[in-house]
């Protein structure tokens, strides 16, 4: 019996799962089903946050509760991610051991969460999103639409209770608008 190339070959080892976290419950849902995720998988878990600034942040964030006036909203950013992080781990059993790691960047989180899951490789996205409702069906900023088209990986999005929800709702007036919901492009 002769071994073949392909069968010594090395484990594959899995992709990261990004998890795009917003600080919110919705976020933490993000990260609670990337934990699981990563608990059946055995990949690592990327949680990043976007600080979407405006002109009138300017980079800087004001601080009420300390002697602190001003403080780069980017470090601030970093430790409402950890407290997130930190909040989910204890309360998320699956979770393990598995310790993600935390990623903040600036800019549009519906450009940058397919360019970060990109950089990192991930081979699963987490995203929040619910159904548009109103005026937001035609005029709303809907970041889960952006990400579900944009990336070159599989996306699974969560609504604010950690429940799926079908891509195909996000599409406002008509069903059909994506390839699905983990499907790679």
């Amino acid at each position: 019996m002769t071994v073949t190339d392909s069968a010594i070959s090395e484990p594959q080892v899995p992709r990261p799962i990004l998890a795009a976290v917003s600080l919110d419950a919705q976020g933490q849902q993000c990260l609670r089903q990337a934990c699981r995720q990563a608990t059946l998988t055995g990949a690592p878990v990327v949680a990043l946050h976007v600080v979407h600034e405006t002109g009138r942040t300017a980079g800087l964030y004001r601080q009420h509760d300390t002697g602190e006036v001003l403080r780069p909203i980017d470090d601030v950013a970093r430790g409402l991610l950890a407290g997130v992080s930190a909040e989910v781990l204890g309360i998320e059993s699956s979770c393990g051991d598995q310790q993600p790691r935390l990623v903040v960047v600036d800019g549009v989180p519906e450009h940058r969460i397919p360019e970060v899951a990109e950089r990192v490789g991930a081979g699963l996205i987490i995203v929040g999103g619910q159904r548009p409702r109103g005026v937001d069906r035609v005029f709303g900023r809907n970041v889960a639409r952006h990400v579900l088209r944009e990336a070159r990986c599989p996306v699974l999005v969560v609504d604010a209770d950690g429940n799926s929800v079908d891509p195909q709702d996000l599409v406002p007036g008509r069903r059909g608008g994506y390839r699905g919901v983990l499907q790679p492009r």
